[in-house]
């Protein structure tokens, strides 16, 4: 095989691999998520950039209740519901996007005014409530996050210190 064709051939291999490295980073750059379901009784979806494994089941289960539970900060008000989550059989690695729907008379009531929506993540081990990063939209009352464990949430808001 001459020079010439071993360059184009190299080339090439190159060039596609730069392609598919610069499509990888753009998906995830972007958020291109898929979704993975759809639960609107649960007030709830689940997106992740990659398909999960065939027969894999999402299961989520709503708890429309007063969270009596677990510790958390003093200025911590979570809003009456939380949700159970699970993958079965749980994927070896996986990221997906999570939102949440929450009901801005309920935040309301609880005293939410300017506050910022979020997540947290009961630690079963530690028996508290974890905020969490999350992203409340700012034109739907919504909350996303991103997450490769999933077990239990719920949504609070941090109270406003009044002077």
């Amino acid at each position: 095989m001459s020079n010439i064709t071993s360059v184009k051939i190299w080339s090439a291999v190159l060039i596609l691999f730069f392609l598919l490295v610069w499509t990888y980073v753009s998906q995830r750059s972007n958020n291109t998520w898929m979704l993975l379901g759809d639960f609107p009784e649960a007030h709830a979806s689940l997106a992740s950039a990659e398909a999960l494994p065939a027969g894999t089941q999402i299961v989520v289960d709503p708890h429309e209740e007063w969270i009596s539970f677990g510790d958390r900060p003093d200025d911590v008000v979570l809003l009456p519901k939380f949700w159970d989550i699970k993958l079965d059989p749980v994927p070896d690695a996986y990221t997906v996007e999570v939102t949440f729907e929450y009901d801005p008379e309920v935040y309301a009531a609880l005293g939410g005014v300017n506050e910022v929506v979020g997540v947290f993540s009961y630690d079963r081990k530690e028996k508290a409530w974890i905020p969490l990063n999350s992203e409340m939209s700012t034109t739907r009352p919504v909350v996303r996050f991103e997450t490769s464990y999933l077990d239990r949430f719920a949504l609070g808001f941090y109270k406003e210190a009044k002077e």
